[in-house]
């Protein structure tokens, strides 16, 4: 059976601080050489390369659909880390306006991508959001693009935002010290002020991914010694 296309209100991105930072005062996400970016998986990198043509390069920007797991954060922003919550409906007419495209990605087991394989010409609408079954768990949204010129070796494209565009950001769990998210805290909003963003637009959270209160509480009730330090 064919699942329903995953559509939440929001797609997320995990990254470091530094690098929201440059997303804040640039507005724009860049779309990256797949070649060139320090993708692991080496089946993913051969779908875009087999996508390219002698004159257009692939860019990829990738998110998630999903906001809240560990798996994303120890894999992309576990130690400086934040998330970044877009409005999706956005971010699609922004990439409308750019002739992007964007999708879920699809996962599929080998078997059935060897016959995709099999189809000549590739198709590039199908290739680029494809990957094996294996990265099912990343729960993946794509924008991607082709372009002719690109911005160097390693970004193809950017997409231009605004900061209304961002729902939220939220701090990553492995962040324990008071007084070094609080530093953040107002690092971001002085940054986020500084180029004109609206300050009652600017959400910022603690991810609780290691915790939870009420839960914690009812432990205490049951003799479980205090768990976690509380800010």
């Amino acid at each position: 059976m064919k699942k329903t296309e995953n559509r939440t209100e929001c797609v997320y991105r995990y990254t470091s601080f530094s690098r929201l930072l440059e997303i804040i005062v640039t507005r724009r996400l860049p779309l990256l050489n797949a070649l060139n970016s320090g993708w692991k998986d080496k089946i993913d990198i051969g779908f875009i390369k087999a996508c390219e043509t002698q004159k257009k390069k692939i860019g990829v920007l990738c998110f998630t659909n999903k906001h809240a797991t560990s798996f994303h954060w120890d894999l992309f922003a576990k130690d400086d880390g934040i998330r970044i919550a877009f409005k999706r409906n956005n971010l699609e007419k922004s990439s409308d306006e750019q002739g992007f495209l964007y999708r879920n990605v699809s996962y599929n087991i080998p078997k059935k991508i060897k016959r995709s394989l099999n189809d000549k010409p590739l198709k590039f609408k199908k290739l680029a959001f494809l990957k094996r079954i294996q990265y099912e768990e990343e729960n993946e949204w794509r924008i991607v693009c082709e372009k002719e010129k690109t911005i160097n070796s390693h970004v193809v494209a950017y997409l231009p935002i605004k900061l209304s565009d961002i729902e939220s950001i939220t701090l990553s769990p492995y962040y324990k010290d008071v007084n070094e998210r609080r530093f953040l805290r107002k690092t971001l909003k002085s940054v986020w002020k500084s180029m004109g963003g609206k300050e009652n637009e600017l959400k910022i959270y603690r991810s609780t991914l290691f915790e939870n209160h009420s839960i914690e509480k009812l432990l205490e009730n049951n003799g479980v010694d205090e768990i976690n330090e509380v800010d």
